[in-house]
């Protein structure tokens, strides 16, 4: 038998060996591929199972109704109107706000108050007599309300500074005409001069205190009923 060449028993060697170690080197490669692929299908598992989850959660209180707003009728709807009398409506000619319109003799304020201007609504029974009044104001005089399906009250007036200012005007007033009045008595003056003072210390009293009781009426809120 004829004896084989070294380089082809080498190359045969060779050869042999890589087809060994193919495999076995591929298969590390193929292991990672697979776990590869593996861990994002199970992640993506996880995840599917984790949103249902949470919706059936949710679904689950809905059910319960502790996300829902339950309307039980306990809201408070306020006072309800008359539907008898007139209409009545309060025009206010100043920026003294709120106005009620009160029964006379009423001390809750606002509580009490049949209205408030404009009003513009029926107020039920006008028997009685009745006043303009407001925390900001000074009230009226009790007036009566009658005739007519619809009222409208016109009010002027009620700023409580007027009261103070009709004061010291009434008594600046009075202190300069006595002052005028008794000064030719004191002093030796011409006849003339002396009726002039006289003069002025009339005018200066009876306009100031004419004056002063005109701020102190108006002090007051005046009202008109007009009847429409």
């Amino acid at each position: 038998m004829d004896e084989v060449p070294r380089w082809r028993r080498a190359w045969a060697l060779s050869l042999a060996m890589i087809l060994v170690t193919a495999p076995l080197g591929a298969s590390p490669a193929w292991a990672g591929e697979g776990a590869a692929v593996e861990a994002p299908a199970e992640a993506e598992a996880e995840a599917e199972a984790g949103a249902e989850a949470e919706a059936d959660e949710s679904a689950g209180s809905s059910a319960d109704g502790y996300d829902e707003q339950v309307d039980v009728g306990w809201e408070d709807p306020g006072p309800e109107q008359p539907s008898t009398g007139p209409t009545v409506t309060i025009e206010v000619h100043d920026h003294l706000r709120p106005v009620y319109l009160l029964p006379a003799g009423t001390t809750e304020g606002s509580a009490a108050a049949l209205c408030e201007a404009p009003c513009d609504r029926r107020v039920g029974d006008l028997s009685g007599q009745f006043v303009l009044d407001g925390p900001r104001r000074n009230g009226s005089k009790p007036f009566s309300l009658s005739g007519g399906d619809s009222l409208r009250l016109v009010a002027k007036g009620g700023n409580p500074k007027r009261k103070t200012q009709g004061i010291v005007v009434i008594a600046l007033s009075a202190v300069t005409a006595i002052g005028l009045a008794i000064t030719p008595t004191r002093v030796n003056m011409r006849r003339g001069m002396g009726l002039t003072l006289w003069g002025a210390a009339g005018v200066i009293g009876l306009g100031g205190i004419g004056s002063g009781v005109a701020l102190i009426r108006f002090s007051r809120t005046q009202v008109k009923v007009l009847s429409e």
